[in-house]
Protein backbone atom coordinates (compact mmCIF):
# COMPACT_ATOMS: atom_id res chain seq x y z
CA UNK A 1 0.00 0.00 0.00
CA UNK A 2 3.36 2.15 -0.49
CA UNK A 3 2.05 5.08 -2.51
CA UNK A 4 3.43 8.10 -3.03
CA UNK A 5 1.50 11.35 -4.37
CA UNK A 6 3.14 12.01 -7.19
CA UNK A 7 1.74 8.28 -8.61
CA UNK A 8 -1.46 9.07 -8.35
CA UNK A 9 -4.10 10.52 -11.18
CA UNK A 10 -4.51 14.08 -10.69
CA UNK A 11 -7.31 16.50 -11.65
CA UNK A 12 -6.27 19.66 -13.37
CA UNK A 13 -6.01 22.52 -11.08
CA UNK A 14 -9.53 24.35 -11.84
CA UNK A 15 -7.24 28.00 -12.19
CA UNK A 16 -7.82 31.49 -10.88
CA UNK A 17 -11.01 32.45 -8.60
CA UNK A 18 -14.80 32.71 -10.74
CA UNK A 19 -15.95 36.16 -10.53
CA UNK A 20 -19.26 35.48 -10.10
CA UNK A 21 -21.43 32.59 -8.77
CA UNK A 22 -22.75 31.60 -12.11
CA UNK A 23 -18.82 30.84 -12.90
CA UNK A 24 -18.28 28.87 -9.58
CA UNK A 25 -21.38 27.19 -10.21
CA UNK A 26 -19.53 26.31 -13.68
CA UNK A 27 -16.40 25.05 -12.29
CA UNK A 28 -18.46 22.67 -9.74
CA UNK A 29 -20.25 21.42 -12.58
CA UNK A 30 -17.49 20.95 -14.87
CA UNK A 31 -15.33 19.21 -12.00
CA UNK A 32 -18.48 17.10 -11.16
CA UNK A 33 -17.26 17.89 -7.60
CA UNK A 34 -18.99 19.00 -4.24
CA UNK A 35 -15.79 21.47 -3.61
CA UNK A 36 -12.76 22.84 -5.16
CA UNK A 37 -9.62 24.02 -4.35
CA UNK A 38 -8.93 27.67 -5.39
CA UNK A 39 -5.99 29.93 -4.51
CA UNK A 40 -6.43 32.54 -1.94
CA UNK A 41 -4.01 34.98 -3.31
CA UNK A 42 -1.00 34.13 -0.51
CA UNK A 43 -0.03 31.32 -2.20
CA UNK A 44 -2.19 28.92 0.02
CA UNK A 45 -5.13 27.16 -0.96
CA UNK A 46 -8.90 27.44 0.26
CA UNK A 47 -11.29 24.71 -0.46
CA UNK A 48 -14.76 26.39 -1.65
CA UNK A 49 -18.01 24.18 -1.27
CA UNK A 50 -21.59 23.81 -2.84
CA UNK A 51 -23.52 24.17 0.03
CA UNK A 52 -21.84 27.32 0.96
CA UNK A 53 -22.08 29.07 -1.97
CA UNK A 54 -26.03 27.43 -2.05
CA UNK A 55 -26.01 30.05 1.23
CA UNK A 56 -24.70 33.11 -1.00
CA UNK A 57 -27.44 32.06 -3.75
CA UNK A 58 -30.21 32.28 -0.92
CA UNK A 59 -28.84 35.33 0.45
CA UNK A 60 -28.60 37.36 -2.96
CA UNK A 61 -25.89 38.45 -1.45
CA UNK A 62 -22.32 40.24 -3.19
CA UNK A 63 -20.11 37.55 -4.58
CA UNK A 64 -17.24 36.68 -2.60
CA UNK A 65 -15.23 33.28 -2.99
CA UNK A 66 -13.41 33.64 0.16
CA UNK A 67 -16.06 33.70 1.99
CA UNK A 68 -17.45 30.46 0.83
CA UNK A 69 -15.56 28.11 2.96
CA UNK A 70 -15.83 24.25 2.33
CA UNK A 71 -13.73 21.32 3.89
CA UNK A 72 -9.88 21.58 4.81
CA UNK A 73 -7.30 21.21 1.95
CA UNK A 74 -3.94 19.67 2.59
CA UNK A 75 -1.01 20.43 0.35
CA UNK A 76 0.63 16.90 -0.42
CA UNK A 77 4.37 16.99 -1.53
CA UNK A 78 4.29 14.54 -4.20
CA UNK A 79 6.75 12.36 -2.32
CA UNK A 80 4.66 12.21 0.52
CA UNK A 81 3.18 8.99 1.20
CA UNK A 82 -0.49 8.88 0.91
CA UNK A 83 -1.50 6.22 3.20
CA UNK A 84 0.40 8.36 6.33
CA UNK A 85 -1.38 11.47 4.67
CA UNK A 86 -4.78 9.92 5.10
CA UNK A 87 -5.10 8.54 7.92
CA UNK A 88 -2.32 10.34 10.67
CA UNK A 89 -4.94 13.06 11.37
CA UNK A 90 -8.88 12.61 12.01
CA UNK A 91 -10.55 11.07 9.20
CA UNK A 92 -12.23 13.81 6.96
CA UNK A 93 -13.62 12.20 3.96
CA UNK A 94 -14.48 15.43 2.34
CA UNK A 95 -10.82 16.78 2.34
CA UNK A 96 -9.42 17.95 -1.03
CA UNK A 97 -5.45 17.57 -1.16
CA UNK A 98 -3.58 19.62 -3.79
CA UNK A 99 -0.38 18.21 -5.12
CA UNK A 100 2.72 20.30 -5.56
CA UNK A 101 6.21 19.73 -5.97
CA UNK A 102 7.77 22.50 -4.04
CA UNK A 103 7.63 25.20 -6.81
CA UNK A 104 4.20 24.73 -8.60
CA UNK A 105 0.63 22.80 -8.05
CA UNK A 106 0.68 19.66 -9.85
CA UNK A 107 -3.19 18.61 -9.51
CA UNK A 108 -5.54 17.93 -6.73
CA UNK A 109 -7.67 15.10 -6.23
CA UNK A 110 -10.19 13.95 -3.39
CA UNK A 111 -9.79 11.89 -0.35
CA UNK A 112 -12.00 9.56 -1.72
CA UNK A 113 -9.72 9.45 -5.17
CA UNK A 114 -6.73 8.87 -2.73
CA UNK A 115 -8.56 6.06 -1.44
CA UNK A 116 -9.36 4.29 -4.39
CA UNK A 117 -5.82 4.74 -5.88
CA UNK A 118 -4.51 2.79 -2.48
CA UNK A 119 -6.89 -0.23 -3.82
CA UNK A 120 -5.35 -1.83 -6.32
CA UNK A 121 -7.16 -5.02 -6.14
CA UNK A 122 -9.20 -7.08 -8.56
CA UNK A 123 -12.69 -8.26 -8.02
CA UNK A 124 -15.72 -9.78 -10.24
CA UNK A 125 -17.18 -8.00 -13.04
CA UNK A 126 -19.77 -5.13 -12.92
CA UNK A 127 -22.47 -7.44 -13.28
CA UNK A 128 -21.91 -8.63 -10.24
CA UNK A 129 -22.21 -5.30 -8.32
CA UNK A 130 -24.38 -3.25 -10.30
CA UNK A 131 -27.81 -1.50 -9.44
CA UNK A 132 -30.97 -1.97 -10.85
CA UNK A 133 -32.35 1.17 -9.28
CA UNK A 134 -33.28 3.98 -11.73
CA UNK A 135 -35.93 5.08 -13.91
CA UNK A 136 -35.17 4.82 -17.49
CA UNK A 137 -37.09 7.50 -19.89
CA UNK A 138 -36.65 8.38 -23.58
CA UNK A 139 -34.42 11.53 -24.00
CA UNK A 140 -36.70 13.39 -25.43
CA UNK A 141 -38.68 13.46 -22.57
CA UNK A 142 -38.56 16.99 -20.04
CA UNK A 143 -36.26 17.23 -17.29
CA UNK A 144 -39.10 17.90 -14.82
CA UNK A 145 -40.82 14.71 -15.91
CA UNK A 146 -37.34 13.22 -14.68
CA UNK A 147 -37.68 14.84 -11.48
CA UNK A 148 -41.29 13.41 -10.83
CA UNK A 149 -40.11 10.11 -11.97
CA UNK A 150 -37.77 10.01 -9.12
CA UNK A 151 -39.72 11.39 -6.66
CA UNK A 152 -42.61 9.00 -7.32
CA UNK A 153 -40.59 5.84 -7.51
CA UNK A 154 -38.18 6.73 -4.73
CA UNK A 155 -34.94 6.55 -7.04
CA UNK A 156 -31.97 8.53 -7.61
CA UNK A 157 -31.10 8.33 -11.76
CA UNK A 158 -32.25 8.66 -14.47
CA UNK A 159 -30.77 6.89 -17.84
CA UNK A 160 -31.94 8.42 -21.18
CA UNK A 161 -31.99 6.67 -24.13
CA UNK A 162 -32.39 7.55 -27.43
CA UNK A 163 -34.06 5.99 -30.01
CA UNK A 164 -32.71 2.58 -30.31
CA UNK A 165 -33.28 2.23 -26.43
CA UNK A 166 -29.33 3.03 -25.79
CA UNK A 167 -28.34 4.86 -23.12
CA UNK A 168 -27.37 8.29 -24.21
CA UNK A 169 -26.84 10.52 -20.93
CA UNK A 170 -27.51 10.01 -17.22
CA UNK A 171 -28.81 12.56 -14.90
CA UNK A 172 -28.79 12.05 -11.08
CA UNK A 173 -30.96 14.07 -8.56
CA UNK A 174 -27.67 15.58 -7.53
CA UNK A 175 -27.97 17.24 -11.05
CA UNK A 176 -31.39 17.84 -11.33
CA UNK A 177 -30.98 20.13 -7.82
CA UNK A 178 -28.47 22.33 -9.75
CA UNK A 179 -30.15 22.43 -12.22
CA UNK A 180 -33.27 23.92 -10.23
CA UNK A 181 -30.81 26.06 -8.32
CA UNK A 182 -29.33 27.73 -11.48
CA UNK A 183 -32.78 28.69 -13.17
CA UNK A 184 -33.45 26.10 -15.16
CA UNK A 185 -36.91 25.50 -16.93
CA UNK A 186 -37.44 22.01 -16.16
CA UNK A 187 -40.80 21.80 -18.15
CA UNK A 188 -39.07 22.92 -21.57
CA UNK A 189 -35.52 21.10 -21.29
CA UNK A 190 -35.46 17.84 -22.80
CA UNK A 191 -32.75 15.65 -20.76
CA UNK A 192 -30.83 15.33 -24.32
CA UNK A 193 -30.20 18.76 -23.81
CA UNK A 194 -28.73 18.56 -19.94
CA UNK A 195 -28.12 14.64 -19.28
CA UNK A 196 -24.46 14.11 -19.31
CA UNK A 197 -22.69 11.54 -22.23
CA UNK A 198 -23.11 8.16 -20.29
CA UNK A 199 -19.95 6.16 -19.90
CA UNK A 200 -20.54 2.38 -20.50
CA UNK A 201 -19.60 -1.23 -18.92
CA UNK A 202 -20.20 -4.24 -20.05
CA UNK A 203 -21.36 -6.84 -17.30
CA UNK A 204 -17.96 -8.68 -17.31
CA UNK A 205 -15.53 -5.71 -17.16
CA UNK A 206 -13.28 -5.92 -14.12
CA UNK A 207 -14.22 -3.64 -11.01
CA UNK A 208 -10.54 -2.65 -11.42
CA UNK A 209 -11.31 -1.06 -14.89
CA UNK A 210 -14.79 -0.11 -14.09
CA UNK A 211 -13.48 2.50 -11.14
CA UNK A 212 -10.06 3.37 -13.66
CA UNK A 213 -13.07 4.81 -16.04
CA UNK A 214 -15.21 6.10 -13.84
CA UNK A 215 -12.09 8.31 -12.36
CA UNK A 216 -10.76 8.86 -16.05
CA UNK A 217 -13.79 10.25 -16.94
CA UNK A 218 -14.35 11.88 -14.11
CA UNK A 219 -18.06 10.47 -13.44
CA UNK A 220 -19.13 8.96 -9.98
CA UNK A 221 -21.66 6.61 -12.15
CA UNK A 222 -21.48 4.29 -14.94
CA UNK A 223 -23.99 2.50 -16.65
CA UNK A 224 -23.71 -1.34 -16.92
CA UNK A 225 -24.89 -2.20 -20.61
CA UNK A 226 -25.30 -5.38 -22.82
CA UNK A 227 -23.21 -5.77 -26.51
CA UNK A 228 -26.25 -3.60 -28.13
CA UNK A 229 -25.53 -0.89 -25.62
CA UNK A 230 -29.14 -1.65 -23.65
CA UNK A 231 -29.12 -1.04 -19.99
CA UNK A 232 -28.99 -3.60 -17.57
CA UNK A 233 -27.80 -1.33 -14.42
CA UNK A 234 -25.78 1.01 -13.10
CA UNK A 235 -22.39 0.96 -10.93
CA UNK A 236 -21.08 4.02 -8.67
CA UNK A 237 -16.78 4.69 -8.52
CA UNK A 238 -18.01 4.13 -4.64
CA UNK A 239 -19.62 1.01 -4.90
CA UNK A 240 -16.43 -0.32 -6.78
CA UNK A 241 -13.59 0.48 -4.12
CA UNK A 242 -16.00 -0.74 -1.78
CA UNK A 243 -15.86 -3.90 -2.91
CA UNK A 244 -12.44 -4.05 -3.56
CA UNK A 245 -11.16 -2.63 -0.07
CA UNK A 246 -13.49 -5.97 1.43
CA UNK A 247 -11.02 -8.19 -1.04
CA UNK A 248 -8.38 -6.85 -0.17
CA UNK A 249 -7.21 -9.26 2.39
CA UNK A 250 -8.06 -12.81 3.43
CA UNK A 251 -11.03 -13.23 5.89
CA UNK A 252 -8.53 -14.44 8.24
CA UNK A 253 -5.61 -11.94 8.32
CA UNK A 254 -7.15 -8.57 6.60
CA UNK A 255 -4.77 -5.94 6.79
CA UNK A 256 -5.12 -3.58 9.06
CA UNK A 257 -5.54 -0.31 6.86
CA UNK A 258 -8.09 -2.74 4.76
CA UNK A 259 -10.06 -3.09 8.18
CA UNK A 260 -10.71 0.85 8.97
CA UNK A 261 -10.39 1.86 4.78
CA UNK A 262 -13.35 -0.71 4.45
CA UNK A 263 -15.08 0.94 7.53
CA UNK A 264 -15.26 4.25 5.91
CA UNK A 265 -15.83 3.83 2.63
CA UNK A 266 -19.24 1.40 3.41
CA UNK A 267 -20.99 4.86 4.29
CA UNK A 268 -22.69 6.86 1.91
CA UNK A 269 -21.34 10.92 1.54
CA UNK A 270 -25.20 11.87 0.35
CA UNK A 271 -25.74 15.23 1.73
CA UNK A 272 -29.27 16.15 2.69
CA UNK A 273 -29.89 19.86 1.88
CA UNK A 274 -32.69 22.27 3.22
CA UNK A 275 -32.81 25.69 2.78
CA UNK A 276 -35.64 28.19 4.55
CA UNK A 277 -36.39 31.91 4.56
CA UNK A 278 -36.23 34.03 8.09
CA UNK A 279 -39.18 32.80 9.37
CA UNK A 280 -37.84 28.99 9.21
CA UNK A 281 -40.51 28.09 5.78
CA UNK A 282 -38.49 25.80 3.15
CA UNK A 283 -37.57 27.23 0.16
CA UNK A 284 -35.68 24.72 -1.22
CA UNK A 285 -34.59 20.77 -0.63
CA UNK A 286 -32.75 18.56 -2.88
CA UNK A 287 -33.86 14.55 -3.10
CA UNK A 288 -31.18 13.61 -0.88
CA UNK A 289 -32.87 15.16 2.50
CA UNK A 290 -36.15 12.64 2.24
CA UNK A 291 -32.91 9.70 3.25
CA UNK A 292 -33.51 11.16 6.73
CA UNK A 293 -36.94 12.53 7.46
CA UNK A 294 -39.55 9.53 8.70
CA UNK A 295 -42.47 11.02 6.44
CA UNK A 296 -40.83 12.57 3.03
CA UNK A 297 -44.54 13.52 1.72
CA UNK A 298 -44.64 15.84 4.11
CA UNK A 299 -41.67 17.96 2.90
CA UNK A 300 -42.95 20.59 0.83
CA UNK A 301 -41.97 24.44 -0.34
CA UNK A 302 -43.26 27.14 2.21
CA UNK A 303 -44.11 24.18 4.52
CA UNK A 304 -42.34 24.76 8.02
CA UNK A 305 -38.78 22.87 8.62
CA UNK A 306 -39.36 20.80 11.80
CA UNK A 307 -40.18 17.75 9.77
CA UNK A 308 -36.48 17.68 9.21
CA UNK A 309 -35.60 18.71 12.72
CA UNK A 310 -37.54 16.02 14.29
CA UNK A 311 -36.41 13.50 12.21
CA UNK A 312 -32.69 14.14 13.20
CA UNK A 313 -33.80 13.44 16.94
CA UNK A 314 -33.53 17.74 17.60
CA UNK A 315 -35.25 19.38 20.34
CA UNK A 316 -37.07 22.47 19.17
CA UNK A 317 -35.43 24.25 22.09
CA UNK A 318 -31.75 22.67 21.04
CA UNK A 319 -32.74 23.84 17.64
CA UNK A 320 -33.60 28.12 18.62
CA UNK A 321 -30.38 27.84 20.52
CA UNK A 322 -28.70 26.61 17.09
CA UNK A 323 -30.48 28.91 15.44
CA UNK A 324 -29.51 32.01 17.95
CA UNK A 325 -25.93 30.83 18.15
CA UNK A 326 -25.26 30.70 14.15
CA UNK A 327 -26.76 34.47 13.86
CA UNK A 328 -24.06 35.35 16.25
CA UNK A 329 -21.35 32.96 15.47
CA UNK A 330 -21.45 31.35 12.39
CA UNK A 331 -21.85 27.46 11.58
CA UNK A 332 -23.61 25.62 14.44
CA UNK A 333 -23.30 21.58 14.10
CA UNK A 334 -25.46 19.14 15.27
CA UNK A 335 -24.27 15.75 16.11
CA UNK A 336 -26.44 13.16 17.27
CA UNK A 337 -26.28 9.37 17.47
CA UNK A 338 -30.24 7.61 16.85
CA UNK A 339 -31.78 4.52 15.62
CA UNK A 340 -33.06 4.53 11.92
CA UNK A 341 -34.51 1.12 10.22
CA UNK A 342 -33.19 -0.73 13.83
CA UNK A 343 -29.86 0.82 12.92
CA UNK A 344 -27.66 3.28 15.46
CA UNK A 345 -26.24 5.97 12.84
CA UNK A 346 -24.54 9.16 13.61
CA UNK A 347 -26.11 12.08 12.32
CA UNK A 348 -24.32 15.44 11.64
CA UNK A 349 -26.55 18.78 10.82
CA UNK A 350 -25.52 22.19 10.12
CA UNK A 351 -26.50 24.97 10.52
CA UNK A 352 -26.00 28.39 8.72
CA UNK A 353 -27.12 31.68 8.71
CA UNK A 354 -28.29 33.37 5.14
CA UNK A 355 -26.94 37.38 5.37
CA UNK A 356 -28.47 39.91 2.99
CA UNK A 357 -27.77 43.21 3.56
CA UNK A 358 -26.93 42.91 7.21
CA UNK A 359 -30.21 40.98 8.16
CA UNK A 360 -31.51 37.65 8.07
CA UNK A 361 -32.76 36.48 4.98
CA UNK A 362 -33.03 32.76 6.31
CA UNK A 363 -31.06 29.41 6.98
CA UNK A 364 -29.38 26.52 5.23
CA UNK A 365 -29.40 23.26 7.30
CA UNK A 366 -27.48 20.36 5.67
CA UNK A 367 -27.85 16.79 7.39
CA UNK A 368 -25.29 13.68 6.60
CA UNK A 369 -24.63 10.22 7.91
CA UNK A 370 -21.43 10.74 9.13
CA UNK A 371 -21.18 6.98 10.91
CA UNK A 372 -19.07 5.64 8.72
CA UNK A 373 -16.33 8.21 9.94
CA UNK A 374 -17.17 7.82 13.31
CA UNK A 375 -16.38 4.16 13.27
CA UNK A 376 -13.34 4.96 11.27
CA UNK A 377 -12.19 7.17 13.89
CA UNK A 378 -13.12 4.81 16.79
CA UNK A 379 -11.69 1.74 14.87
CA UNK A 380 -8.06 3.97 13.95
CA UNK A 381 -7.88 5.04 17.74
CA UNK A 382 -8.89 1.84 18.61
CA UNK A 383 -5.50 0.97 16.56
CA UNK A 384 -3.13 3.50 18.22
CA UNK A 385 -4.45 3.01 21.88
CA UNK A 386 -4.86 -0.71 22.45
CA UNK A 387 -2.10 -3.92 22.50
CA UNK A 388 -2.96 -5.21 19.23
CA UNK A 389 -2.90 -8.75 20.63
CA UNK A 390 -4.73 -8.48 23.63
CA UNK A 391 -7.36 -5.85 22.74
CA UNK A 392 -6.07 -4.38 26.38
CA UNK A 393 -5.24 -0.64 26.84
CA UNK A 394 -1.28 -0.34 25.34
CA UNK A 395 1.46 2.23 27.09
CA UNK A 396 0.51 4.90 25.15
CA UNK A 397 -3.64 4.88 26.36
CA UNK A 398 -2.35 4.24 30.04
CA UNK A 399 0.20 6.99 30.05
CA UNK A 400 -2.75 9.30 29.13
CA UNK A 401 -5.15 7.63 31.80
CA UNK A 402 -1.92 8.19 34.43
CA UNK A 403 -1.78 11.50 33.88
CA UNK A 404 -5.92 12.10 33.75
CA UNK A 405 -5.65 10.08 37.24
CA UNK A 406 -3.32 12.76 38.60
CA UNK A 407 -4.69 15.51 38.10
CA UNK A 408 -7.85 13.84 39.17
CA UNK A 409 -6.76 12.95 43.03
CA UNK A 410 -4.59 16.12 43.19
CA UNK A 411 -8.01 18.01 42.32
CA UNK A 412 -10.13 15.79 44.88
CA UNK A 413 -7.24 15.31 47.16
CA UNK A 414 -7.90 11.33 46.97
CA UNK A 415 -5.73 8.54 46.99
CA UNK A 416 -5.02 5.58 43.88
CA UNK A 417 -2.81 2.96 43.19
CA UNK A 418 -0.40 2.11 40.35
CA UNK A 419 0.06 -2.07 40.64
CA UNK A 420 2.50 -3.82 38.11
CA UNK A 421 1.90 -7.81 37.19
CA UNK A 422 4.58 -9.90 35.83
CA UNK A 423 3.67 -13.52 34.96
CA UNK A 424 6.25 -16.31 36.32
CA UNK A 425 6.61 -19.01 34.18
CA UNK A 426 5.58 -17.54 31.10
CA UNK A 427 8.94 -18.15 29.76
CA UNK A 428 9.02 -21.87 29.88
CA UNK A 429 5.50 -22.12 27.84
CA UNK A 430 6.93 -19.64 25.31
CA UNK A 431 10.38 -21.78 24.85
CA UNK A 432 8.68 -25.03 25.43
CA UNK A 433 5.31 -24.54 22.99
CA UNK A 434 6.27 -21.98 20.65
CA UNK A 435 4.87 -17.92 20.47
CA UNK A 436 1.51 -19.11 19.12
CA UNK A 437 0.94 -21.10 22.47
CA UNK A 438 2.27 -17.94 24.12
CA UNK A 439 0.35 -15.24 22.46
CA UNK A 440 -2.96 -17.39 23.64
CA UNK A 441 -2.21 -17.83 27.02
CA UNK A 442 -1.43 -14.02 27.02
CA UNK A 443 -4.70 -13.09 25.65
CA UNK A 444 -6.13 -15.81 28.59
CA UNK A 445 -4.62 -14.13 30.71
CA UNK A 446 -5.71 -10.53 29.81
CA UNK A 447 -9.50 -11.15 29.59
CA UNK A 448 -9.08 -12.54 32.66
CA UNK A 449 -7.31 -9.33 34.56
CA UNK A 450 -9.79 -7.55 32.47
CA UNK A 451 -13.38 -9.14 34.13
CA UNK A 452 -11.36 -8.86 37.85
CA UNK A 453 -11.21 -5.34 37.73
CA UNK A 454 -13.89 -2.63 38.34
CA UNK A 455 -15.09 -0.81 36.00
CA UNK A 456 -13.34 2.55 36.74
CA UNK A 457 -10.03 0.86 37.02
CA UNK A 458 -7.47 0.47 33.74
CA UNK A 459 -5.51 -2.62 33.12
CA UNK A 460 -3.36 -2.33 30.29
CA UNK A 461 -0.18 -5.00 28.69
CA UNK A 462 2.80 -2.85 29.39
CA UNK A 463 5.02 -5.16 27.12
CA UNK A 464 5.68 -9.27 27.17
CA UNK A 465 4.26 -10.17 29.82
CA UNK A 466 3.70 -7.50 32.07
CA UNK A 467 0.82 -6.01 32.88
CA UNK A 468 -0.16 -2.57 34.81
CA UNK A 469 -3.25 -1.36 36.40
CA UNK A 470 -4.50 1.77 37.23
CA UNK A 471 -6.90 1.14 40.76
CA UNK A 472 -8.58 5.03 41.79
CA UNK A 473 -10.16 5.51 45.00
CA UNK A 474 -8.05 3.04 47.18
CA UNK A 475 -8.13 4.01 50.94
CA UNK A 476 -4.96 2.65 51.92
CA UNK A 477 -2.58 -0.74 50.60
CA UNK A 478 -4.65 -3.26 52.52
CA UNK A 479 -7.36 -2.22 49.40
CA UNK A 480 -4.28 -2.62 47.04
CA UNK A 481 -3.52 -6.37 48.57
CA UNK A 482 -6.72 -7.26 47.97
CA UNK A 483 -7.03 -6.73 44.39
CA UNK A 484 -3.41 -8.32 44.02
CA UNK A 485 -4.27 -11.47 45.88
CA UNK A 486 -7.06 -11.28 43.56
CA UNK A 487 -5.32 -10.59 40.42
CA UNK A 488 -2.71 -14.19 41.95
CA UNK A 489 -5.90 -16.14 42.65
CA UNK A 490 -7.12 -15.52 38.76
CA UNK A 491 -4.10 -16.17 37.16
CA UNK A 492 -3.34 -19.52 39.38
CA UNK A 493 -6.38 -21.07 37.74
CA UNK A 494 -5.26 -23.86 35.33
CA UNK A 495 -5.32 -22.50 31.43
CA UNK A 496 -6.44 -24.86 29.04
CA UNK A 497 -4.95 -24.35 25.39
CA UNK A 498 -5.50 -26.58 22.61
CA UNK A 499 -6.19 -29.39 24.78
CA UNK A 500 -3.27 -28.74 27.31
CA UNK A 501 -2.78 -27.58 30.77
CA UNK A 502 -1.08 -24.61 31.60
CA UNK A 503 -0.10 -23.06 35.02
CA UNK A 504 1.57 -19.72 35.50
CA UNK A 505 2.20 -17.38 38.89
CA UNK A 506 2.13 -13.94 38.95
CA UNK A 507 4.44 -11.31 40.63
CA UNK A 508 3.19 -8.67 42.02
CA UNK A 509 4.61 -4.68 43.01
CA UNK A 510 2.23 -1.55 43.52
CA UNK A 511 2.47 2.16 44.84
CA UNK A 512 -0.21 4.54 45.85
CA UNK A 513 -0.55 8.18 45.18
CA UNK A 514 0.55 10.67 47.50
CA UNK A 515 1.75 8.68 49.95
CA UNK A 516 5.12 6.80 47.73
CA UNK A 517 5.05 9.85 44.99
CA UNK A 518 3.21 12.19 43.55
CA UNK A 519 5.31 12.10 39.67
CA UNK A 520 4.32 9.32 37.55
CA UNK A 521 7.60 7.72 36.73
CA UNK A 522 8.15 7.45 40.49
CA UNK A 523 5.22 6.33 40.84
CA UNK A 524 5.61 3.33 38.15
CA UNK A 525 9.54 2.76 39.10
CA UNK A 526 8.07 2.37 43.26
CA UNK A 527 5.79 -0.40 41.83
CA UNK A 528 8.02 -1.68 39.22
CA UNK A 529 11.30 -2.40 41.68
CA UNK A 530 8.41 -3.96 44.51
CA UNK A 531 7.24 -6.26 42.18
CA UNK A 532 10.51 -7.59 41.09
CA UNK A 533 11.16 -7.64 44.90
CA UNK A 534 8.33 -9.86 45.03
CA UNK A 535 9.64 -11.59 42.17
CA UNK A 536 12.78 -12.71 44.07
CA UNK A 537 10.57 -13.56 47.26
CA UNK A 538 9.39 -16.13 44.91
CA UNK A 539 12.12 -18.04 43.93
CA UNK A 540 14.06 -18.10 47.40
Amino acid sequence: MQKKFGELPLRPMPGESPGTLEGLWRMLDEAEAWAIPLPDGSGAFIAVSASSALGQTFGNAPFNAYGLYGPGVHMADLEEDVFGALFSRPIDPETLYVVTDGSAQLGWLTWAEAVAALLPSLLPGAGDFMSSDYVALPDSESVYTAHKALFDKQERVVLALDGMGQVSGVLTDRDISKLIERGCDLWNTALAEKAPPAVTVTASTPLKEVRRRGNTAEAALLVVTDDAGHPLGTISVDECTRALVSNAGTADTPPDETVFMDTVLTGSLRTGIVGTDEYLNIIYYNEAITDFVRNPDRLKLGGPIWEVIEACAISRNSFASALDNAKRMGEQIITNWMRIKGVMQCIQCRLRMVNRNGHTAGFVLSVQDITAQQNAEEAIRKLAYHDKLTQLPNRLLFDERLDREIKRAKRNNSRFAIMMLDLDGFKRVNDDFGHSIGDLLLCTVGKRLYTSVRESDTVARFGGDEFIFILPDVACADDVEGVAEKMRAAIREPCIIEDREFEVEASIGFSIFPEDAIDSKELLDLADARMYKDKRKGTE
